[in-house]
């Protein structure tokens, strides 16, 4: 007798949600239709997207497979992994209700020249939340842009939109290359009091992560949401 083919299993985010985490400094958000997985998000540079492509073709009931990810250096690596349950979190669930925190900047490509001025755009979830906005630069520094000196109310009705940086108050300058600046909402304000404006990112990220588990625990890690950008500077032509 003539057995029809066995048609695939289902697929569902419940099989891709842990092989995703699995993945070495990485933030990759599934959508499911059907049989077709597609992942977006940011992935390191010595992992590669064929690396990646292999992995996810091993989950059961995986038909079609679009990637789209940009890749990251290994510096971004303790950045990336800091923010990522709550970028996926967003991006998974946040989006699909059709809100969530997102952040853009104004320059075409996100290519930056030295001397322009850092302008970027920010919309925050469907709930009351607290803005923080931060500039991982190339040295191994953090810039603190949201609440600054020169920007300290952080405070967003639900769905809000804004442009911040639109008064020249941060400009390109040295070192030049592939910076994220990264966008985190929460519930409640992040620290107590105002941070130096620029600070060492190892102690910064350890103090966050401190923070958000914190917060998690109290409020529900679902009222904590992320979202990067990643820029390209480069010295201006003399």
């Amino acid at each position: 007798a003539v057995q029809p083919p066995a048609s695939p299993p289902p697929l569902s985010l419940a099989a891709v949600m842990p092989v995703l985490e699995r993945v070495p400094c990485s933030a990759l958000a599934p959508a499911v239709q059907g049989n077709n997985l597609r992942v977006q998000g940011y992935l390191s540079g010595d992992i590669g997207v064929a690396r990646l492509k292999e992995t996810l073709q091993a989950i059961p009931g995986v038909q079609a497979l679009d990637i789209d990810v940009q890749p990251v250096g290994s510096d971004k690596c303790s950045v990336i992994q800091a923010y990522a349950p709550y970028w996926v979190h967003n991006r998974v669930h946040n989006r699909q209700a059709g809100g969530g925190a997102a952040i853009h900047t104004k320059a075409a490509r996100a290519e930056l020249t030295e001397g322009d001025p850092l302008v970027v755009d920010i919309t925050t979830p469907g709930y009351p939340s607290y803005v923080n906005l931060d500039y991982y630069v190339l040295d191994g520094s953090v810039v603190h842009m949201v609440p600054s000196p020169r920007a300290r109310a952080n405070q967003a009705p639900p769905n809000y939109s804004a442009t911040i940086g639109g008064l020249g108050n941060w400009v390109i300058a040295k070192p030049f290359g592939n910076e994220l600046i990264a966008l985190l909402v929460t519930p409640v304000p992040l620290f107590d009091g105002m941070r130096p404006e620029s600070e060492a990112r190892d102690e910064y990220l350890r103090a966050v992560q401190e923070r958000l588990r914190q917060i998690a625990a109290r409020h529900g890690s679902d009222k904590i949401a992320a979202d990067f950008v990643q820029i390209t500077t480069r010295e201006r032509k003399r």
